[in-house]
């Protein structure tokens, strides 16, 4: 096997040859996750799912970090509200809900380059600590532009599309319930 303290010329050509195998099969799975429409989908639906896991541990930071500093939403209504006003309004609005459960489901992912324009639904399900045992429930639509990152996939915008808000299965009346959620 070694002669005078190396490896026999066939055993590190063999060596060689198996680490290059090695390098080609796992630049194969990089490039294929950059190519394919399907890796691409369920890098970006895994980005949602650590978005709602940010939601449900109610970490304003964590989900603030997804996004572009300078990202907006807007509203169904047409309204528009910067990173920092949802910030402020769910410091205000997070503290008032408890056994907040989220999904976040990627309906289409379109990319070109490093950005993707995605619509995903969105799902929220919680009690107001006000008023424990009533179920609430919000359910929306969304169109989001992202950018990919060196630190991964972020949000620049956000636009809803549809979306409704229930009390205990019923349309809940507007202004009743959070709106960062």
């Amino acid at each position: 096997m070694k002669r005078n303290g190396c490896f026999h010329p066939s055993v590190a050509l063999a060596i060689l040859i198996l680490g290059f195998i090695g390098l080609m099969f796992s630049g194969a799975e990089v490039l294929r996750a950059e190519l394919d429409p399907a890796a691409i989908q369920q890098d970006i639906q895994t980005f949602f799912d650590r978005l709602a896991m940010a939601f449900d541990k109610k970490d304003i930071a964590g989900i603030v970090q997804t996004a572009m500093p300078d990202a907006s939403l807007q509203s169904l209504d047409g309204s528009s509200m910067t990173l920092e006003q949802w910030k402020t309004a769910a410091e205000e609005e997070f503290p008032t809900v408890q056994d907040l459960h989220s999904l976040f489901i990627v309906e289409t992912a379109k990319v070109v380059g490093d950005q993707a324009t995605v619509t995903y639904t969105e799902t929220h399900r919680y009690e107001l600590i006000k008023e424990p045992g009533q179920r609430c429930e919000s359910l929306s639509r969304w169109r989001a532009d992202l950018l990919k990152t060196p630190e991964g996939w972020r949000i620049k915008s956000f636009a809803q599309l549809d979306g409704q808000i229930l009390r205990d299965g019923k349309p809940a009346e507007a202004g009743t319930l959070p709106k960062t959620l």
